[in-house]
């Protein structure tokens, strides 16, 4: 009689060890590799939320020091520039201002003329402008680029900022621009 007893603890045991390793195996198959996988989520989010921080920090403080430089009078330059200078001019203007602020320039690329521009000054003189659209690409901290606008704003007839659009690059911790500018030559 002991042995219909042994065998039956035998499968029994055995049963018990290849539930305890398919255990194994789903967890070293399954379970494991999704830990890994969460714990590698759970650094990438922690990363994301440390740069959203980061980002809306800058994003606060730019929009506090634009609120504090909207509004200043442009400075007009002292000779209007003709219309075959214009762009080189905006460039060297352009070079100049960004070199001084840390601007580094990905892209400079002007467009075809568009069509010429006539201002009464005020005082009954018109001035006829050709008008030639730069688009320039930067990347730079956001206080260097407010500064670089500024200036570049100061230019008065020389350039018009037309648009800006900002995004940041967040593995350079830098602001990337894209500015479109009209650069203005006097024709008449």
């Amino acid at each position: 009689m002991k042995e219909p007893i042994n065998q039956a603890s035998r499968r029994a045991v055995t049963a018990i060890v290849i539930a305890a390793v398919a255990v194994a195996a789903f967890h070293a198959l399954a379970l494991a590799p999704r830990r890994v996988q969460t714990r590698n989520l759970e650094v990438q989010a922690a990363s994301l939320a440390y740069q959203q921080a980061a980002q809306l920090q800058d994003t606060r403080e730019l929009t506090d020091w634009l609120k504090e430089h909207v509004g200043a009078a442009p400075t007009l330059p002292p000779e209007p520039v003709s219309s075959a200078s214009a762009v080189p001019t905006l460039l060297q203007k352009m070079a100049d201002i960004g070199s001084k602020h840390g601007i580094q320039v990905v892209s400079v690329r002007p467009d075809a003329p568009e069509a010429p521009v006539t201002v009464n000054t005020g005082d009954g003189e018109t001035r006829t402008y050709a008008r030639i659209p730069v688009h320039l690409t930067a990347r730079a901290d956001y206080r260097a680029l407010g500064a670089f606008l500024e200036e570049l704003r100061a230019q008065g007839d020389l350039a018009v900022v037309r648009s800006v659009h900002l995004s940041l690059d967040v593995p350079h911790h830098a602001w990337n621009v894209d500015l479109l500018v009209d650069a203005f030559g006097r024709i008449s």
